[in-house]
C-alpha cells in the first residue's frame, strides 16, 4: 500500500523507514560465555582470553544486548525489487536499562536523517506490531506527532503489521544477513574491578533494577554497559563487516536519557497537561487542545496512523505547509471490500481511512453457521510449511498444515 501510494505521486518528497527489533543477544556472567546463537560448539569469544572454544549454552542469565533494526530507503521511482533495499541501521541497547520504548525509537530515528534527508517533508514508517509500535498505544500515539513536529513535516504515515504477520515487513529479511555476524560469537560479561561487588550476585532483569532503585548512587545503568562493553565492541566489528543490497551497515549505541527528554519537550511544551509517565488516551482526549489538534490533523485506525498538515497558513498547531499548496496530500486509504474481493487501490484513493472491513470485523457479522472455523491444531512456528502469494492482493501469506507436505498434495503446482 505505501509503495503504491508514493511511487508516481510523492516520492521525491518521502522518506522511508521500516523498523524492528532482533531478538536479544546473551551476555555471560564474567568468565562463562554464552553463545550469541544457540547451541554452538566453536566460537569467538568477547570477554576471556583465547584459551579453549567451548561456551555455555544457556538461557538464564540476565544481561542481554537488542540490536533494534531499522531500514532507511529512499523511494524509487517505480514498484521494483528496489523496495526492498536501503540502507540498515542497527543500534545496540543493554536489555535491562534501554528497553525499546515508543520516544526512544523516535529519539533514535531522528539521528537517521541526513541533511538531505530533512528537505522531504512525507515520512512513512512500518514495523511489527510489538508494544513499542502498537498504534493504538496514546504514547505510540503522541512520540509520533512528536516526529511529525521535529521535523516539520506535511505528512507522516506509520503502519504496523497484523498479529503473527511480521515476517511482511520488509526489515525482516535483514534479519538474516545479520545473523551472519553471530554465527561462531559467544560473550560475556566484562569484569567490573572495584564495582565488581555490587553486580556479581545480580541473577536477574528484575534484581538489576530492584539494586538500581534501593541503592541509584551506584549507577547501576553505567555498569551495565560497563559490563558488555567488549561484547558491544564485538558484536559492532562483526555487524560494521556485513554488507545489505550493497549498503554497509551502520552501528550505534542507544539514544540516553537527556536526549529521549528532548523530543518528549515537543508534546510537554505544546501541552503541559499531558502527563507522559501516565496517561491514557481517554485523558489526553481530555485536554482540549489536543483533542482540537487530534480530530483536524489525525486519523488512526487498529494499524495505521496518520498526521498531517491543513492547508490553514494560520493554523495554530503547525506551520505552513513545505510542499506546493496546490499539492493535495490525501489520507492514505484502507483496503475496502466490495462482494468478495477488495478494491483496487486506485478505486479507494482519495478515501479516507477506517477499520470497516477488517477480516476480524468481517468474521464477526457472519452468523455462527457462516464463520469460518479455526484449525483444529495449532498456528505454531514447526507447522508453517510454505509461503504462497494471495491471488487478490498479491502480498504473500504464511501456509500451515498439521502435517508436512509433499508434491503429491498439489501444493506446488
Amino acid at each position: 500500500m505505501i509503495e503504491i501510494f508514493i511511487t508516481g505521486r510523492f516520492h521525491t518528497s518521502s522518506l522511508v523507514f521500516f523498523l524492528d527489533d532482533k531478538a536479544a543477544i546473551p551476555v555471560g556472567f564474567e568468565g562463562a560465555p554464552v553463545s550469541a546463537t544457540r547451541r554452538q560448539r566453536s566460537v569467538l569469544k568477547a570477554g576471556l582470553d583465547n584459551r579453549g572454544l567451548n561456551a555455555l549454552d544457556h538461557d538464564n542469565i540476565p544481561q542481554h544486548l537488542t540490536p533494534s533494526i531499522s531500514i532507511k530507503l529512499i523511494p524509487p521511482t517505480d514498484l521494483s525489487n528496489a523496495w526492498y533495499a536501503g540502507q540498515p541501521f542497527i543500534i545496540l541497547k543493554d536489555a535491562i536499562f534501554e528497553h525499546s520504548t515508543a520516544f526512544r525509537h523516535v529519539a533514535e530515528l531522528l539521528t537517521r536523517y541526513s541533511e538531505d534527508d530533512l528537505d522531504r517533508p512525507m515520512l512513512f514508517i512500518g514495523s511489527d506490531g510489538g508494544p513499542d509500535h502498537n498504534l493504538t498505544s496514546i504514547m505510540v500515539m503522541l512520540s509520533y506527532i512528536t516526529i511529525f513536529f521535529e521535523l516539520d513535516l506535511d505528512f507522516l504515515y506509520a503502519v504496523r503489521t497484523p498479529p503473527n504477520f511480521s515476517f511482511i515487513n520488509p526489515a525482516e529479511r535483514f534479519m538474516a544477513t545479520a545473523n551472519i555476524a553471530l554465527i561462531g560469537v559467544s560473550l560475556s560479561r566484562n569484569h567490573l574491578g572495584e564495582n565488581e561487588k555490587f553486580v556479581k550476585n545480580l541473577m536477574s532483569k528484575k534484581q538489576w533494577r530492584e539494586a538500581h532503585e534501593k541503592n541509584p548512587n551506584n549507577d547501576y545503568p553505567r555498569l551495565a554497559l560497563e559490563g558488555t562493553e567488549d561484547a558491544r565492541r564485538l558484536l559492532k566489528s562483526r555487524f560494521e563487516s556485513l554488507r545489505y543490497k550493497g549498503e554497509k551497515v551502520i552501528v550505534s549505541y542507544a539514544a540516553n536519557e537527556a536526549e529521549i527528554n528532548t523530543i518528549e519537550a515537543n508534546i510537554t511544551d505544546q501541552w503541559p497537561e499531558i502527563n507522559l509517565s501516565k496517561i491514557s488516551k481517554a485523558e489526553a482526549m481530555n485536554v482540549p487542545s489536543f483533542k482540537e489538534f487530534f480530530d483536524k490533523h489525525v486519523k488512526a485506525t487498529s494499524y495505521t496512523f496518520q498526521v498531517k498538515k491543513s492547508n490553514d497558513t494560520n493554523c495554530k498547531f503547525h506551520k505552513a505547509k513545505r510542499m506546493d499548496q496546490t499539492i493535495n496530500i490525501p489520507w492514505l486509504p484502507t483496503p475496502q471490500l466490495k462482494g468478495e474481493k477488495y478494491d483496487e487501490f486506485d478505486e479507494v484513493y482519495g478515501t479516507e481511512p477506517n477499520d470497516d472491513c477488517q477480516p476480524r470485523k468481517i468474521k464477526a457479522m457472519h452468523t455462527q453457521e457462516e464463520r469460518l472455523t479455526h484449525p483444529s491444531f495449532a498456528l505454531a512456528s514447526t507447522r508453517a510449511r510454505i509461503i504462497i502469494t494471495c491471488t487478490e492482493c498479491k502480498f504473500p501469506r504464511l501456509l500451515y498444515s498439521q502435517y508436512s507436505m509433499t508434491i503429491d498434495s498439489g501444493i506446488y503446482r
